[in-house]
């Protein structure tokens, strides 16, 4: 002051206003008025701004779901969705009263595949916790997920087969199918046994079946073997022939002197058929002494179904007299006549 030293009174007033949970903007507003001995005052008076700013973030931890396996279903299908296999476990906390802002995301990776219906992945978790100012924590876990197939192919087949021997091959599938539910299924033949049952026979198969996955099963199967074609034969007669009987007027006919007719017998799936030989004899006299024998020979092939075929043929012989008759003679006794009288 110009003449005395002014007495100074000093004072503020707040005005306040929070953009933030924690964040607080005070504009101070300073007053001082000076007051000389003469009562001559003087006021004057400024703004002070004031910032108080959380700069804490919010403090995180994140757990992931466990890792996980899952099989696919019948349909091939498999739920790997978050509601399914688990979502993290979050705890998050601020230094301020308001709870942060929670967000949560996940990235699935590409598959990997060892076969068809089976796959793995990877699925990356991140979670940002932001409190009401704006600082913000984040955290990521990774959960690895195996997606399965446990499911054998279904067989559709018949327990027993019956077909006909000759279009039989035992390399061949019959009366067998299946499906898989995810991938296609391969037949093979595991075993094949043969044993008597049909009259051409039985197989015992085991099929084994199995998907791309390794999942498989076994289907025991009896095959049974009908025949229903007749075996072939063919026969040959002994050569034809000419005898002569004997001074008894007698001739052998046996089949040591005439021979045996010959035969063969093959079958279409019978490796060893029965054949039956036999013969009927037709004499035709010619005169006392000579004969013509027909002997008709007979072959019978039969086969394991009892399927029979039959063949003939004829063997001729002449059977001739060729000794001529022994004659003999007695003279009467020699004799002297003598003449009468007439000469």
């Amino acid at each position: 002051d110009n003449c005395s030293d002014p007495d100074v009174d000093i004072s503020h007033s707040d005005a306040s206003e929070a953009p933030c949970d924690g964040g607080l903007l005070i504009t101070r507003t300073w007053t001082a008025t000076a007051t000389d001995d003469c009562d001559n005052s003087t006021t004057v008076s400024c703004e002070q701004l004031i910032v108080l700013i959380d700069t804490v973030a919010p403090s995180l931890t994140l757990t992931c779901p466990a890792d996980t396996t899952v099989a696919k279903d019948a349909t091939c299908m498999a739920l790997t969705t978050p509601d399914v296999l688990g979502m993290p476990l979050i705890e998050s906390d601020d230094n301020c009263p308001t709870d942060p802002v929670i967000t949560t995301a996940h990235v699935d990776s590409d598959t990997t595949s060892s076969c068809t219906g089976a796959y793995s992945f990877l699925r990356t978790w991140t979670v940002t916790a932001a409190d009401d100012c704006g600082n913000v924590s984040s955290a990521s876990c990774v959960q690895s997920i195996s997606v399965i197939d446990t499911l054998a192919p279904v067989v559709t087949a018949e327990l027993e087969v019956t077909m006909d021997c000759s279009v039989f091959n035992d390399t061949l599938l019959y009366g067998i199918s299946a499906a898989d539910n995810c991938s296609a299924a391969t037949i093979t033949i595991l075993s094949q046994d043969e044993f008597s049952g049909a009259c051409a026979g039985t197989f015992d198969r085991v099929y084994h079946i199995e998907d791309e996955c390794g999942n498989e099963t076994t289907f025991e199967q009896f095959i049974l073997l009908t025949d229903s074609i007749a075996p072939e034969v063919e026969i040959s007669c002994p050569a034809a022939d000419t005898l002569q009987v004997n001074a008894l007027c007698e001739v052998d006919l046996s089949t040591d002197v005439l021979g045996m007719a010959t035969a063969v017998c093959t079958d279409n799936c019978d490796s060893d058929p029965t054949t039956a030989l036999s013969y009927t004899d037709v004499l035709t006299p010619l005169c006392a002494g000579s004969q013509l024998l027909e002997r008709t020979w007979m072959v019978v092939g039969e086969d394991h179904c009892d399927n029979t075929d039959t063949a003939l043929c004829v063997q001729t012989v002449l059977i001739q007299d060729l000794i001529a008759p022994m004659v003999s003679i007695t003279c009467p006794d020699s004799a002297t006549i003598e003449l009468d009288e007439l000469c």
